[in-house]
């Protein structure tokens, strides 16, 4: 048998929240917890920190709680682990974990090892969203063997800080844990401690544990999906076009007020929507997200934000004009937002990344790389923008149309696109086809097939035993593997709430979404995408 190690790397100084691993939570400070909760099923492990002097009282506060400490190289880290793990064989099993992850238990890592060891594998780690996990439940596990090869080879400083660089992208040698691993696919949750609302979020989960040590960690995620009034979590990201214009050819409102904007989204940090999405280009949209967050509290929400299009002003232009124009547009959203960084940057419009060379997509990894953003990607129209995207590996995020009518996106051509790339998020919009499909009486009149797609939808509904049209339509959404969150505006606080109802109840199967597709039968390209409405 192969002996296992979990390596729980940890550090005291952190950008975001400083001293984060010292928290206390349940009764421990975060890393000690997390490395309890590895250990509760007799695991091997060690808490591997630097020898810093900023990790003085980390090492010796984990120590106390009975936790082994390994101290290395506060830069190397592949080095720490190498030099942790160097009496283990190359054919035993090194995990690595983090400090601030308190999800993972010893169950969870026996999980990954299992399906590690039953494929074959030199590496098997955990991947949210592709692996249906919550962003920030992950581990990863190889072998010692692989690790001391990488430790050899890793090429430069980003690799020996990432540990597992060289061993994700070696062919053949790293694999993404299936997507079975919930019985319900939970990406759209956060479980990580990055900020000090994850912190409070986490909190809540282990102070309804009845053991925090020993609590599994699927009750741990039945727990993080129920918000802190008891409610289900919903699995929505809001977009924001409507708060800032009027959008949308079923939107029969004025569109929203200083007043109205801050009560919708105040209402969606009640329901449990923690992430939301908006534009440069969506007139105030910005500004009134950035300043309904603040006021309500929810400055560690997810938002996603797009760099205005570039159009004629970068035709022709060099790239230093380029990237000023990126620029400009990113200080002036972080300004509306409240904000110095953005969880996700998408260029408005993938053409954008090809203009002078390729200088606005450049500009936006520098200013990943400057900490102005987590996710650099692109918002796309159609799949053979969404394929060209997945094969730059820089791009790490897109946003797509999406919906029951479109099966533009179930081809090979983008599937195999989709499944060369585990770690690219997608989000979708449309799922209503701007509120085509919850609104028969507003189809266009040159659209033939109205009449079969609005019965084929109501019967679907009735056969499936779905509430609405609405339900129907999300379900659809999220039963698609690769789609990590929906995202949906809404005409007000009445139709958010509907939506986040909705949202809370189980996905289609793949047999029932084919029997949606069969009961709309096909749609004209001119149908699904609103750019040929006019």
């Amino acid at each position: 048998m192969s002996r296992i190690r979990v390596v729980l790397q940890s550090r005291t100084l952190s950008e975001r929240l400083p001293a984060k691993v010292l928290l206390p939570l349940a009764g421990h400070p975060l890393a000690v917890l997390c490395a309890k909760r590895l250990a509760n099923t007799g695991l091997d492990v060690v808490l591997a920190t630097s020898d810093a002097h900023s990790d003085d009282l980390l090492a010796a506060v984990a120590s106390a709680s009975g936790v082994r400490v390994f101290r290395g190289s506060h830069d190397d880290v592949l080095g720490r682990f190498a030099s942790c793990t160097e009496d283990l064989l190359d054919t035993d099993v090194i995990v690595r974990a983090t400090g601030d992850n308190p999800f993972p238990d010893g169950d969870f890592v026996a999980e990954l090892v299992r399906r590690m060891q039953a494929g074959g594998h030199r590496y098997l780690g955990t991947s949210s969203p592709v692996d249906g996990l919550p962003y920030g439940l992950s581990a990863e596990c190889f072998t010692a063997g692989a690790l001391r090869l990488e430790e050899r080879s890793a090429p430069d400083r980003h690799a020996r800080e990432h540990v597992t660089v060289g061993l994700r992208a070696a062919p053949g040698a790293g694999r993404i844990a299936p997507r079975t691993l919930l019985e319900e696919a939970r990406p759209d949750l956060r479980c990580t401690v990055d900020t000090i609302d994850d912190y409070l979020r986490v909190a809540r989960v282990f102070a309804r544990a009845c053991d925090p040590v020993h609590a599994g960690w699927r009750d741990l995620v039945r727990l993080l999906a129920i918000d802190a009034s008891g409610r289900p979590r919903t699995r929505l990201t809001l977009g924001t076009v409507q708060v800032g214009m009027r959008y949308g050819i079923a939107n029969r409102t004025s569109g929203y007020d200083e007043a109205d904007a801050r009560a919708l989204i105040a209402r969606a940090v009640e329901l449990g929507i923690d992430a939301f999405d908006t534009a440069r280009a969506y007139g105030e949209a910005e500004r009134r997200l950035g300043d309904a967050l603040s006021a309500c509290g929810a400055t560690g929400a997810r938002v996603v934000t797009k760099v205005r299009p570039l159009g004629a002003d970068a035709d022709g232009a060099p790239a230093s004009v380029v990237a000023a124009l990126v620029d400009s547009s990113v200080l002036r959203s972080c300004s509306a937002l409240r904000r110095r960084s953005v969880d996700a940057l998408l260029l408005h419009d993938a053409a954008d990344a090809k203009r002078a060379g390729g200088a606005a997509l450049d500009r936006a990894i520098e200013l990943r790389g400057a900490g102005i953003t987590q996710e650099v990607g692109a918002s796309v129209y159609d799949p053979d923008a969404a394929i060209q995207c997945l094969a730059d590996p820089r791009i790490t995020r897109l946003q797509l149309p999406f919906n029951a009518l479109d099966s533009r996106w179930l081809e090979p051509a983008f599937s195999d696109a989709v499944r060369a790339r585990p770690d690219v998020r997608i989000d979708v919009r449309s799922v209503f086809l701007q509120g085509l499909l919850l609104a028969p009486s507003a189809w266009p009149s040159w659209a033939e097939c109205a009449d079969r797609v609005n019965e084929g939808l109501d019967r679907a509904v009735r056969e499936l035993g779905r509430s609405s049209r609405a339900d129907l339509c999300l379900a659809y959404v999220q039963g698609i593997p690769w789609v990590s969150s929906a995202v949906v505006g809404v005409d007000g606080i009445a139709q958010l709430e509907e939506l986040a109802e909705a949202a809370g109840r189980p996905a289609l199967t793949a047999e029932e979404a084919d029997a949606v597709r069969a009961a709309v039968g096909e749609v004209p390209e001119r149908v699904i995408d609103p750019r040929r409405w006019t």
